[in-house]
């Protein structure tokens, strides 16, 4: 006898309401100054800094850039274009 493969799929919807992130940006000015980073492809650049705390939506910002957090930090390109959304989520663009 063989066996025979079983899917499953399941879903649920329960009522709810709207989430809100639960996070408010920090007061302050979120640009920190700026580093030099080395980015593949391009070597060594200026970065402008961010405080990725204090970035309020609608903020735009053009690389070459670093945003730091407590836990990590990370870098975007020239090419990259990043968009603060309305729930604090980082909208990251590239340009080619």
């Amino acid at each position: 006898m063989s066996a025979s493969p079983v899917n499953w799929r399941h879903s649920a919807q329960l009522p709810g309401h709207e989430v809100s992130p639960g996070c408010v940006p920090l007061d302050g000015d979120p640009q920190r100054g700026v580093r030099d980073v080395s980015i593949p492809m391009y070597g060594w650049l200026q970065a402008t800094v961010w405080d990725r705390y204090r970035l309020r939506p609608g903020t735009e910002i053009t690389g070459p850039a670093v945003l730091e957090e407590r836990e990590s930090s990370c870098w975007f390109g020239p090419e990259c274009c990043l968009r603060v959304d309305s729930d604090l989520t980082l909208l990251v663009g590239v340009e080619r």
